[in-house]
């Protein structure tokens, strides 16, 4: 199985998961979108390692980095404003979809 197929699964797996269980409050929601952006960053980080990724490619996982790493590494979720959400769900879609096309 390529890294690829692997990643797809996991994040089909966190979709079913949030739909099944009906998670509905933005803790939820932030918890589940940071734990598909580790699976994200650890397939981008393998190709990285690999060489695979350009400088662009570079540049725009670690701008989503930087807007999600201190969301999901707090040690208590913040309330987000809607600005900030907006920002949190636009970097958990590039790295998801920065991960989709390896």
């Amino acid at each position: 199985m390529n890294v690829r197929t692997i990643l797809a699964a996991v994040l089909l797996l966190g979709l079913a998961a949030c739909a099944s269980l009906g998670f509905k409050s933005d803790l939820q929601k932030i918890e589940v979108a940071c734990v598909t952006a580790a699976a994200a960053v650890k397939t981008l980080t393998v190709a990285n390692g690999e060489g695979k990724l350009t400088e662009a490619q570079q540049r725009a996982i670690e701008g989503a980095i930087t807007t999600a790493a201190p969301i999901c590494g707090a040690t208590e979720p913040p309330t987000l404003t809607d600005v900030q959400a907006q920002a949190f769900a636009a970097a958990i879609v590039v790295l998801q979809e920065q991960a989709s096309r390896l």
